[in-house]
């Protein structure tokens, strides 16, 4: 077992007032330290951080709510905030990956879940070569917005967490990974995308092998059978 680094909330990646330059000596330990806690999580105070929480308030990037210099509430393209919501559903994920179980959890204006589903899946792409870590939804407009705060945050990752593409199609599957001079296509991990259609495709999960997976929304239709056909391949 990885032994735990422990930090202080000044060692945060958010705290750090300036970043190795890639020509720089320092470069390569700095992200690789911050690459293990990312993977393996961390203890501060005595209190173990999950490394996907370390992930979400560090490398992730969303929209969040700021009050601008006039007094007024406005949006600002940061780091999410660690609210109670953070802690306790981090501390559910931490409990249903321990029991390797799967994690419901019912929605609520605010709750950002849809942010949760979009950095959970990015952070295992990002980490974890050879996965294949689904979106999937009940219909389309819920599905592009997972989509959408994937893509948008994945081009904001600091360079050394980046991985190129060698395939693009936020409608059905993202795949990581590099092409080589010859042309040859070496994948790193992939995010596939499957439209339950209301419930009625119900073979929109079949044959994949996923490490992780999330289905949004659904108590907008009858998702039980697709993910049943899904079953066999965890």
């Amino acid at each position: 077992m990885t032994e735990l680094h422990s930090i202080d909330y000044k060692d945060w990646f958010i705290n750090q007032k300036r970043l190795p330059d890639k020509e720089s000596s320092e470069y390569k330990s700095f992200f690789d330290f911050h690459k293990q806690l990312c993977l393996d999580g961390a203890m501060m105070n005595g209190v173990y951080i999950n490394p996907f929480l370390y992930w979400h308030l560090n490398i992730w990037h969303t929209e969040v709510d700021v009050i601008d210099e006039r007094g007024r509430i406005s949006q600002s393209y940061a780091n999410p905030l660690l609210r109670d919501n953070e802690w306790i559903i981090d501390n559910y994920i931490r409990q249903a990956e321990e029991a390797k179980k799967g994690l419901c959890i019912l929605g609520s204006r605010r709750l950002a879940k849809s942010v949760f589903e979009a950095s959970y899946t990015t952070h295992r792409a990002t980490f974890f070569k050879g996965t294949q870590n689904v979106i999937s939804g009940l219909n389309e407009p819920d599905i592009k917005v997972i989509a959408d705060l994937c893509e948008e945050a994945l081009g904001n990752l600091p360079k050394a967490f980046k991985h190129g593409s060698i395939e693009d199609n936020w409608k059905k599957q993202v795949t990581f990974g590099k092409k080589t001079a010859s042309g040859e296509r070496i994948p790193w991990s992939s995010i596939p995308i499957r439209n339950l259609d209301g419930g009625k495709n119900t073979e929109a999960l079949a044959g994949l092998s996923p490490f992780s997976m999330v289905i949004d929304e659904i108590g907008k239709g009858d998702w039980l059978n697709a993910f049943s056909a899904a079953i066999p391949g965890f």
